[in-house]
Parts: C-alpha cells; structure tokens; sequence
C-alpha cells in the first residue's frame, strides 16, 4: 500500500481560489485512508487553527503550512516589474517553525504589493524548522526553468539546500498530466540527482474531490469578476484568462492513493518522501487558554488589586447606606469574585476598567452598559457599567458562567462598552502604549457567501438569467437576521435550502425540493450549486470593535496581515485568536454618545 501523503492542499482561506473548509479536507482524508494531510494556503496560514483542531479530533496528523508568493528581486521594491511573483511550499516542522511561520506571513504582509510577498534574503532570517518543497508548476524553480534556463535553476536549488538543508525537497507535480508538466519533471529530477536533494511526490488540491470541480471554477470567475461563458471562450486563444489549468483539468482534488502511485510509477521515492516529511513534523503544542497582559497592580496580587478596586467601588458608590440590603450586596460581590479569581479573570476586568476610566477621565462619554455585561456588581463597582444589577434583578450568570468551563478550556466572558466614536483612536493609543504596539492590535474577519449573494453570484456566473430576474429571485429569500435561531437549528446552515423547505412557494417557479430530496425545476442546478457554496469564505476585513490585547507580540503566536485601509491586523478571526492563548476586547462605538459629546462641549462654550 502507498505510504504517500496530501502535503499541498487548499482550503477556502485560499479566498476565491480554494474552496474546502478545513473539516471537508479532513473528511475527505479519511474516507481515501490518509492519515496524514498537510495544509498550505495562499499567501495566507489563516485557516490553521480550524484545520489544527478538526485533524485532532479525527486522529489525522496536520502538517502546518503555506504557499508563499515569493519575490525575486527586494520585495520592498514596489514597480511593475516587481507584481511578478512566484510561488514556494513551506511548512511548520514544529512548534519553533510554526513561530517563523507565523513571522514569515507577518512580513509577507508588512510587503504587501498586491499581494503579500516575501524575498530569499528574508526568508532565510526565519529559515530554522522550515520544511520547503520547490517545484510544482507556478513555482520559484518551475518558473526559474522556464524563464532563465536550467543553471539558474540549479544554482537556486543549491542555494535552498544551502539554507535549508534536508528540510529542502524538490516538488514532482504530474497531475495536471501535461507534457510541461512531464519535461518539467525531468529537469527537475536531473537537478535533484545532481545535487543530491530528495523528491518529493506532490499534488496541488483546491477542492476536495471532483465532485466540486464546477464549484471551485465558479469561485474563480468570481474571483476574476468574469462569466463561465467568457472564460470557456478565451481557453486556446490570446485572450486566455490566468488560471486556465483549473478550467482545463479536473485533477486538482485530493487524489487517490492509486492515482498518485501511478503517476510516479518507477519512482518510489518521491512517494515515500511525503511520508518522511509527515514524520519529520511534531506535534504542535500552539492551542492554549487565553491569557491576559500583566497589570501593574502597585505590589498587589491581580486578585488583591481587583478586590481593592471593588472596595474603593462601594465607598464610591455609598452601598453603605443600603442598610435593608446590604447583605445581598456583600453575597453577590462574593460570589462574583469568586468566580472571576477562579477562572482567573482578574486581569480581564483589570485591564476594562483601566481604559473605560481613562476615558471617562478625559472626558469621554462612556454607555451605561449594553448587554449581558450590565448583570455584573464588580463591573458596577469598578466602574465599567453604571447599572446597578441587583434592584433591576440581572442576573451575573446570564453575564458569565463558569459551568461552561471545564480542565482544558476557560470561557472568555465579553464586555462591550459604548464610546463615542471621535475617541476611538485616543482610546486605543492609550492601550497601545501601555501594552506595547506589538502586542495590540485589530482582528480579521472573514466574509462568506450567504444565501441571496451567493445564489445572484452563481447566476450572474452562468448566465441563468438577465439582472433584473436575478434580483427577483434572490429578494424572494428572507434576511438571516429574520431566522437566525432556525438557521442555528439547521444541518448546514443554508438560507436557500432553508426557504425551499419551509417557504417553497416563494421559489417554486424556478427550483423546489421533492419527495425524495431532490431539486428540481429550471433552476435547480443552480440552486443546488449555491447551497454547496454557501458558508465559503469571499472576502478578509476588519473587525468593527475587537482589539487584541497580548501579553507577547501577536506574531508570536497568530499572523498579522494587512487591512483593507494598509494597517496590519490578526490573521486569525476572534475564535482562533482566543484558541492560541489571546484575548478580544470590545470597543464599541455608536453616533449618539458622538451627538451628546458635542452637545456637553456646545454648552460648556455657551452655545447651548
């Protein structure tokens, strides 16, 4: 039986490229016998931390990485002759290459020219526990032979070996099955005897199987804002779209076992080193409980500090003279504390009643509370919310409960807080001075196609039907806020699936769903595909509020990458940040305090 292993594999982090979520590749893995997968998406390790921990669960051993864009001149250097960037495989072989990994993205984005880009020269600097293969077709060597000859090749080959030693195989990538494919082995091969580098057996998987061929084409023409049609009629001609092996070739998923054996037929060992470089990586040990920044707590404990705080609180706030309920009081600031010092929180609620009161200080207007966060006494008392929970009955476990904890997970609790929106940047350069600018910082989210988007994209895509019918169609679906809880109780989540079931009427003049499952009627196609695309990821942003306070630089542990507007942020979304051992913090804003801030100045000046 063939010992080789899926290395080079897309997920849908691979926005608008690859189209898997990280649980579709682990299932996919499973049900062809692998029990190992690596991972290795564009430009981007964002999807490490979903793919980390499915592969856990299911016993598959993940290899961490991505496939750089790499530059051949200074990276810095932003011209027309520097957009020309070629591609390069590498992977985390433990938890010290998962942090140059990490490093490696950060820089790549700090690059960032189009695309985030890194050159040879740097790349070395983050070179140790690095595992690079070099050699599939969009590569730095494939494209080296192609544009400047066979030396050059080699002499880049022996520069790899050079910096990363048995770390550095050569990429054998036949399943595209073309003749360059074939002659671009050879060469390959040649340098690899030459320079005694070992080879390795390689697919490039964008989509799990080829079931979703169609489904990842359509993710392209989204991506090149084209039609299917279009791209159909440029393949052979001058106009030729980019990508067009994707639309030529249907081998680009997880191949089978058999496939990939015959493939390399006579050369074992490209085989058998794929199973040499799962051997070669570790188990990473990068998932932890999430951990607060030290607060200086004027020779106190954190825990003595927000006890003390909690007193100077109740002097402040006179529960004194609470005589009838004064006991309650003590009972629940008790109790409250007890459970935040256990699930030791006490640097959490620190470091929110720091900022909040700074801003307060500076004259800022701050909310009352919003949310679940008002049902906390400590937090009325260190001034975070100015509701009293206990006359209006709130409850603290509505706000935070630690039965959800258990020995291997801490559940964060989250307050949100209102600001005016003309303090933000004051509010978060206090917290990036006092924690350091490398350990503050933005967070990632990701946008996925939902029901309406994504049904009007697959139309538009295949031309199903002129504009205005398009948006007929898609109007006949509800909002997600209207069924939230519903989509929440559904197997999949889909809108669309969602409305042929419980609203058919709506959509029955183009697609329904029958006795049996099946859809049907003049749209059904379409309809079936834009359910299988709901949930993929089309587009990276930034959160509206959440801040990442560390106790390290991010980079550390989670990429940074860059925003829409050139700042840099988390290339992890919230979920992940917190999984990796960091905290989100909530700074909210909203127009009102914005309206009354300038109505208290307009009276101070006598205006009002």
């Amino acid at each position: 039986m063939s010992n080789w292993k899926p290395l080079h594999v897309h997920s849908h982090y691979s926005i608008l490229d690859g189209i898997e979520k990280p649980s579709s590749i682990i299932s996919e893995c499973i049900a062809k016998g692998y029990d190992a997968c690596g991972l290795s998406d564009h430009g981007s390790v964002s999807g490490t931390i979903d793919f980390l921990s499915e592969a856990k669960k299911k016993n598959i051993k993940p290899v961490l990485g991505c496939e750089l864009y790499i530059s051949n001149q200074d990276a810095s250097i932003q011209n027309v002759e520097n957009r020309k960037l070629s591609h390069l495989v590498v992977f985390a072989k433990n938890d010290s290459g998962y942090r140059n990994l990490t490093k490696i993205v950060t820089e790549s984005n700090k690059l960032f020219y189009y695309r985030p880009r890194i050159d040879l020269e740097r790349l070395k600097q983050y070179s140790e526990n690095i595992i690079v293969i070099n050699g599939h077709p969009g590569s730095q060597l494939a494209v080296t032979l192609q544009n400047q000859g066979y030396n050059q090749a080699f002499k880049q080959a022996e520069w790899y070996k050079s910096i990363f030693g048995e770390n550095f195989f050569i990429e054998i990538s036949l399943v595209d099955g073309s003749e360059t494919s074939r002659e671009l082995a050879k060469q390959l091969r040649s340098i690899s005897n030459s320079l005694q580098i070992k080879k390795v057996a390689s697919c490039d998987a964008h989509y799990a199987n080829k079931s979703r061929v169609d489904d990842q084409r359509v993710l392209l023409c989204s991506s090149l804002q084209t039609t299917m049609k279009r791209v159909k009629d440029s393949l052979g001609t001058e106009e030729e779209f980019g990508l067009s092996g994707f639309f030529e070739c249907n081998n680009f998923d997880i191949p089978s076992k058999e496939f990939i054996s015959e493939l390399h037929k006579g050369y074992d060992d490209e085989i058998e080193n794929s199973k040499l470089i799962t051997d070669m990586v570790e188990d990473y040990n990068i998932l932890q409980n999430p951990t607060t920044p030290k607060f200086d707590c004027k020779k106190m404990t954190e825990s003595e500090y927000l006890t003390q705080l909690c007193r100077d609180g109740w002097g402040r706030r006179k529960m004194n003279e609470r005589e009838e309920t004064k006991q309650s009081y003590v009972d629940r600031v008790k109790r409250e504390l007890n459970v935040i010092q256990n699930a030791k929180l006490d640097g959490y609620f620190l470091i929110v009643q720091d900022y909040v009161n700074w801003a307060k200080q500076q004259g800022y207007l701050v909310g009352p509370g919003r949310g679940s966060g008002a049902g906390s006494l400590v937090s009325y008392l260190l001034g975070i919310t100015e509701i009293n929970p206990i006359p209006h009955n709130l409850l603290f476990e509505r706000f935070y409960n630690s039965g959800r904890n258990t020995k291997d997970h801490i559940s964060m609790p989250d307050i949100d807080v209102d600001f005016p929106q003309c303090s933000v940047k004051n509010i978060r350069s206090y917290i990036t001075e006092k924690y350091g600018k490398d350990n503050v910082g933005s967070i990632c989210t990701f946008g996925t196609l939902q029901g309406r988007a994504a049904l009007k994209e697959v139309i538009r895509i295949h031309n199903s039907c002129d504009n205005t019918l398009a948006n007929e169609i898609c109007k006949k679906l509800p909002d997600k806020t209207d069924i939230l809880e519903e989509l929440e109780d559904s197997d999949d989540g889909s809108m669309i699936r969602y409305t042929l079931e419980y609203e058919p009427k709506l959509l029955q003049e183009w697609c329904r769903i029958d006795d049996k499952g099946n859809f049907v009627g003049s749209m059904a196609k379409i309809f079936q595909q834009a359910v299988r695309l709901e949930g993929t990821i089309k587009s990276m942003g930034k959160h509206a509020a959440g801040v990442v306070i560390a106790n390290e630089p991010i980079s550390d542990k989670c990429p940074l990458v860059r925003a829409k507007d050139g700042t840099l942020m988390t290339g992890f979304d919230m979920k992940s940040v917190e999984k990796v051992g960091y905290i989100k913090f909530d700074i909210l804003t909203t127009e009102v305090l914005d309206v009354l801030q300038e109505c208290n100045e307009m009276i101070k000046r006598g205006e009002l």
